[in-house]
């Protein structure tokens, strides 16, 4: 076959092509660990904390409205009288049964 062996060494520009993208490499990974300290420094700022608590707590709290948690008992103490004294005519009071179903509300069902 006539022209270059098929295995011959680079020369010139193609044989510093390599050390040019390792470099390049070298200077972005470490252009990016600093863009990655200097973000971690400003999260760890007092205003940075107190957003990011705050969140968190929203967070956990829609989280255990949109569970369904049952009422707390003295909230179930306080249906069951208002059932009870409703009407003179309710003689039995079987189950209450109260839920969340929004941010801040609970929803009761008795079966009597």
């Amino acid at each position: 076959m006539p022209g270059f062996p098929p295995r011959s060494p680079a020369i010139g520009k193609k044989r510093m092509q390599p050390g040019g993208v390792i470099v390049f490499a070298s200077v972005m990974a470490t252009l990016g660990l600093q863009i990655l300290l200097g973000s971690a420094r400003a999260l760890i700022s007092k205003i940075a904390l107190y957003t990011i608590s705050t969140w968190a707590r929203t967070v956990l709290e829609n989280v255990f409205s949109l569970i369904g948690r049952t009422a707390p008992p003295d909230f179930l103490a306080k249906v069951t009288y208002l059932i009870w004294s409703h009407h003179g005519q309710i003689q039995h009071i079987d189950t209450v049964r109260a839920d969340t179903f929004g941010a801040r509300g609970y929803g009761a069902s008795p079966s009597t």
